[in-house]
């Protein structure tokens, strides 16, 4: 039996890989790396000995097809779940919103909302109003608002500078890595539509327990390599092959070829420009996407400088802080106590800073904030920048996706910046990996992928 390929050992990829051999396929998985996973990745820091992600990927309730995954890996233990979101202006004080089980979706962070206290009485009500226009405008209307950014819509909305820098920024910047006044609408949308506002579920947040490398690749190697998946890290294909319309065999270096029943191309857009280009397999040119960075900035103290686990940091360039305790012996041994992840999405700003002043920029922001600073240490620093951390979701962006079908019936796309109908993340790329599997064993692009149910008057309000 011939084998599919599946090209790219990434979130895509690995759930590509997984599903088609768990369908009865031969698979051989080519990763050009060596190692899975990605842009989730993990490596060791040298100062540390603290196993440390390449950035802070986190995973909501409504990530479903993403649980699925990691569930299928056997990996659900190696996540933590919060519910409450707290928010912290200078000095100190905090804004919590939490869901309750009392009330039904999209009613379930009223009471929370209520009480709020980074927002003005009048910028509550207003949210009340911004979120209810959302929920009813229709899918039509919000297919046309991916022609704007998010910042014009929200200020035709009527929402104030305030309600957007303490409220909508926070959130939505980190969730799909851009600016408000960048950032199409229609992402936007969708992570109050499906995240915050369709089920009580849909926004709880869960993060790696231990690092990236415990809840994705290495799990996921294991189950790959139950399901009899032929692994080959440090594998670059450099050319495919095709006979009478349909992929016949991929080349390796060295003039090494591999006959295929069909392939995957879980890869990034440039690389897969490249190779589509050797055999001209794609219907249309893949477009030169325009990204947007991340960088995620590591800081060891010497004492606890916080009892959050993570929250957001109100009109700070630093959006999102995450904590860990210090548990390796040769970190411990340094003075080291607690780990605190600053995050700051859509980073353009900070990619030509050298990485000690973008480490004081984040000292002196958590100071502000987290007056234990102030009297702590910093026992080690580390600067993490993924410079194409994702695809800039403007208004142009939606339109220029392709789909998973190619000028070959057993060659499909994959990737976070397919049209998968979700913006890129992990989720959109374990949605994308799904659907090509899908459609290489015969079955429905949406096998596989089932959404969480919104409650009754959700529903009614997103009619």
């Amino acid at each position: 039996m011939k084998p599919i390929a599946v090209l790219g050992g990434g979130i895509a990829g690995l759930r590509a890989a997984l599903t088609l051999a768990r369908g009865g396929k031969k698979v051989v998985l080519l990763e050009k790396s060596p190692r899975l996973g990605g842009r989730a990745d993990t490596f060791r820091d040298r100062t540390t000995g603290e196993e440390v992600d390449n950035g802070q990927h986190v995973i909501l309730g409504c990530c479903t097809t993403l649980l699925q995954f990691i569930e299928d890996i056997g990996a659900s233990d190696e996540l933590t779940w919060h519910e409450a979101y707290t928010f912290l202006e200078e000095g100190g004080a905090r804004h919590t919103l939490r869901p309750t089980r009392m009330l039904p979706a999209p009613l379930h962070y009223l009471p929370s909302l209520l009480r709020f206290g980074a927002l003005t009485v009048h910028d509550r009500r207003k949210l009340a109003f911004v979120l209810l226009r959302m929920m009813r405008t229709g899918a039509r209307r919000r297919h046309e608002a991916q022609a704007q950014p998010f910042a014009r819509w929200l200020d035709d909305a009527g929402a104030s500078s305030s309600l957007v820098r303490r409220f909508f920024d926070p959130i939505l910047v980190a969730a799909v890595n851009e600016e408000l006044n960048v950032a199409a609408a229609a992402p936007c949308f969708q992570v109050f539509l499906e995240g915050f506002l369709p089920h009580r579920d849909a926004a709880r947040l869960g993060v790696a327990r231990r690092h990236h490398g415990a809840l994705f690749a290495n799990p996921a190697r294991r189950a790959l390599e139950a399901a009899d998946v032929d692994i080959r890290v440090n594998s670059r294909v450099v050319g495919w092959e095709a006979e009478g319309g349909r992929l016949v065999r991929v080349r390796l270096p060295s003039d090494e070829t591999l006959e295929v029943e069909g392939a995957v191309c879980a890869l990034p857009p440039k690389a897969a420009a490249r190779l589509g280009g050797t055999c001209e397999a794609f219907a249309a040119p893949i477009p030169d996407f325009a990204y947007s960075p991340i960088t995620d900035v590591q800081m060891w103290w010497d004492r606890p400088v916080t009892t959050l686990p993570f929250g957001a940091l109100l009109e700070s360039p630093v959006q999102w802080f995450f904590t860990k305790e210090v548990t390796e012996p040769k970190a411990r041994d340094l003075g080291a106590r607690q780990r605190v992840r600053a995050v700051i999405s859509a980073s353009r700003d900070l990619t030509n800073l050298r990485h000690p002043a973008i480490i004081e920029l984040c000292r002196r922001e958590l100071t502000r904030f987290f007056p234990e600073v102030a009297d702590a240490r910093l026992v080690h620093g580390l600067v993490v920048t993924e410079r194409r951390a994702t695809i800039s979701v403007t208004p142009e962006w939606a339109a220029r996706r392709p789909g998973p079908n190619t000028k070959f019936d057993n060659l499909f796309l994959a990737g976070d910046w397919t049209d998968v109908g979700w913006p890129p993340t992990m989720e959109g790329a374990a949605r994308s990996g799904q659907r090509a599997a899908n459609l290489l064993l015969g079955r429905p692009e949406k096998d596989g992928i089932v959404d969480l149910s919104p409650s009754l008057l959700a529903r009614l309000l997103m009619r």
